[in-house]
This record gives structure tokens, C-alpha cells and sequence, in this order.
């Protein structure tokens, strides 16, 4: 019998596609929200959705190279440093030159944008600690404005990190000293990134034959089509607020989507393999879109804000403005990635540096078996 990967190439692609999905949606969401015309308004209210399944993807991803790459602590923390960071320095610098060109321009446009550099220097700890959106603290690096949600993925690695590298007292007292940093806000929607993580560990577990594995993965679908329909007249969808504004009732709905996404990537483990055939066809498109999916996500609000400030009301209602604005800051994001996270290696190598410094043998550090943490 073949052996079984819960991570083969064809769940690889599909996890891919989704992250390029949702990073798109978002951007097609500011695209609308900015009432820059076009079709993509439609996009608009499922901003916050992506977002959801960005984290479920994240935790799901991290469950797998936990138990296949990042085995050791020191692998873990340098991984996840050069993901972060490897987009984060030079997107928050980059963001900041656009942000203050644009304000040079119009500078009543961005009065209500708080441009931290260079006058506001002092916040750049602060977003490089992704320290933004603990407890009640609610800053914004410039025209950037998904920087909040690194707060939450940074503090769900870190939580991460302690329970599964950390026993015993260790592991109590690091959970411990992280709820104090991090606060309610963001412990309260741990559970949509922990959620990736249980899909990995259950997949990994083979739980679906491939029948089954159908049948959930089309309940999977036909129950994200009911939530629309549903949602948009009683829900998220219809209130358009973002992830940390939503209360009682919009956070279950977020627990909502991540379950059901959850579910959809169990069975996909299982039907993956019906794929094969069209993986041969989009591997390298694929690749190459996910492989910037982390600098549109941050890098976008820049480049429509800049284009809000500067363009004249007449040019903005255009086609060609509308086929512009969707097309060229696509072309900048992909071309600035290319010195970003597809340059992750140069900042792991660096970080890993950087670690053997401070302690000569951590790299050979290894963690225990993870069965049984």
C-alpha cells in the first residue's frame, strides 16, 4: 500500500491556492471599501472570513512542520522569525515611504492615518515586537492595516512554541507569562488557529476513507454556501466589521468557519489524490502566487491609499483606472516579494546566526517526539 502523507503535493497546492484566495479577497475587499468601482465591491464584507481562514491555514501548517522540519526549538523560532520578518521590516519601511509621499500630495487624505515614521519613531519596537493589539492597544503602522492580526499569529506561534517544546512547570509558567502579555482580546480567538492545528493532527490520523472523505468535503462545501446566504442577512456579512470589533455572536460565527474550513482540509487529505492530474498542470503558478500571498496582504493598503490620495475623481471612474488599480498594485506587490519572503532563506540563515551566538548549542537542541504532547 502507498504510504499516506498528510501533507503531499497536492494538499501542498491546495493549501496554496487558498492562502492566494483569501490574501485576494482581502485585497479585492479594500479595493471595494475604497469605493474604487469596478466589480470587486462585491468582495467587500468577506474581508474578515480570509482572514479566519488565514489562521486556520497557519495553525494547520505549523501543526505539520512542528512534526516534520521545525523539530527543535531553535528551528521553530528561526522559521518563524524569517517568516515574519522577512516581509514585516521591509513592508513597514516601505509602507512609511508611500504613506509620506502620499501626505506630501494630499496631506488631508492621510490626516486621519497615523504616520509613525519619522516623527512617531518610538512604535517601531512595538510592531516589530507585533505588541500592537495587546490588550486594550490598538496601533496601526501607517495605511497598513492588516498589521493588527500579526499581533494574533505572532502570540498563537509563541503560545505554540511553549506548549509543545516546554514541559512540566515550564511549559505552565511560559502559557502562564504569555497570557499576561497578550490579554483576552487576543486568547479569545486562539481557538480559530488552534482549530488548523487539531485538522492537522486528526488528518494525519487517516480518520476518512476516500468515500467518506467526498461526502465530507462536499458537506464541507455545501455548508460554507448555506453560511453565505444565511450570514449576509443575519451575520458578519451583513455587519461588515472586522475580526476584533465582532462580539458574542459574530465570534461563533468566525468558530463557525473555521470549523467548517477545518473539516474541508480533513477530507481534502483524504480525496487529494483525485487531483494529481490537475497538480501537474498548476504547480508552478501556484507556487509562484503563494509565494507572495504574506507581502499583498500587508503591502496593498499602501498602494490604494497612495492611489485614493493622488488620483482626481474623473480619472478614478474610469476603465482603465479600474483595470489600473486592480492590476498595477498586483505588479509592485509580486516585485517587491521578490526581495522578501522568497528571499526568506538569507533571513533564516541570519536569525540562525544570530541564535548560535546567544546560546553555541542551541542548534543542536532537539525536541521530544511530539505524539503524546
Amino acid at each position: 500500500m502507498k504510504p499516506w502523507h498528510v501533507v503531499n503535493r497536492e494538499v501542498s497546492l491546495y493549501l496554496d491556492i487558498v492562502r492566494f484566495g483569501a490574501a485576494f479577497v482581502v485585497f479585492g475587499c479594500h479595493i471595494g471599501a475604497w469605493s474604487f468601482g469596478g466589480f470587486l465591491w462585491r468582495l467587500v464584507p468577506y474581508g474578515s472570513p480570509a482572514v479566519v481562514v488565514f489562521f486556520v491555514l497557519s495553525g494547520y501548517v505549523i501543526g505539520y512542520v512542528s512534526q516534520k522540519r521545525e523539530t527543535t526549538v531553535t528551528d521553530y523560532i528561526v522559521a518563524r522569525a524569517a517568516r515574519m520578518y522577512s516581509v514585516t521590516i521591509p513592508v513597514l519601511f516601505i509602507g512609511a515611504l508611500i504613506d509620506g509621499v502620499g501626505s506630501m500630495i494630499e496631506p488631508g487624505f492621510y490626516s486621519h492615518i497615523s504616520l509613525w515614521f519619522p516623527h512617531e519613531l518610538w512604535q517601531l519596537p512595538i510592531y516589530l515586537t507585533f505588541l500592537n493589539r495587546v490588550w486594550s492597544l490598538d496601533f496601526t503602522p501607517g495605511s497598513i492595516g492588516a498589521y493588527w492580526s500579526l499581533s494574533y499569529e505572532a502570540a498563537y506561534y509563541a503560545l505554540f512554541g511553549v506548549c509543545f517544546f516546554l514541559r512540566g512547570t515550564k511549559r505552565m509558567a511560559g502559557a502562564a507569562f504569555i497570557f499576561l502579555i497578550v490579554g483576552p482580546r487576543i486568547l479569545a480567538m486562539s481557538p480559530l488557529w488552534f482549530s488548523g492545528l487539531v485538522a492537522y493532527r486528526i488528518g494525519s490520523k487517516q480518520p476518512l476513507d476516500r468515500a467518506a472523505g467526498w461526502v465530507v468535503f462536499i458537506v464541507s462545501l455545501v455548508a460554507a454556501v448555506v453560511w453565505n446566504f444565511w450570514s449576509m442577512k443575519h451575520g458578519i456579512l451583513q455587519s461588515g466589521v472586522n475580526i476584533p470589533e465582532h462580539g458574542i455572536s459574530g465570534a461563533l460565527e468566525d468558530f463557525l468557519i473555521a470549523a467548517i474550513f477545518s473539516l474541508n482540509l480533513i477530507a481534502f487529505n483524504t480525496i487529494s489524490s483525485s487531483f494529481q492530474g490537475l497538480a501537474n498542470f498548476i504547480v508552478r503558478p501556484v507556487r509562484w502566487l503563494a509565494g507572495g500571498t504574506f507581502t499583498l496582504y500587508l503591502l496593498h493598503q499602501p498602494l490604494l491609499a497612495f492611489a485614493k490620495a493622488v488620483c482626481v475623481e474623473w480619472v478614478a471612474r474610469s476603465a482603465w483606472f479600474h483595470a489600473a488599480i486592480l492590476i498595477l498594485p498586483l505588479w509592485i506587490v509580486f516585485l517587491v516579494a521578490e526581495w522578501t519572503e522568497r528571499r526568506k532563506a538569507i533571513w533564516q540563515k541570519l536569525f540562525r546566526e544570530i541564535a548560535s551566538k546567544i546560546s553555541p548549542g542551541s542548534t543542536q537542541v532537539s525536541s521530544a517526539p511530539a505524539q503524546g504532547r
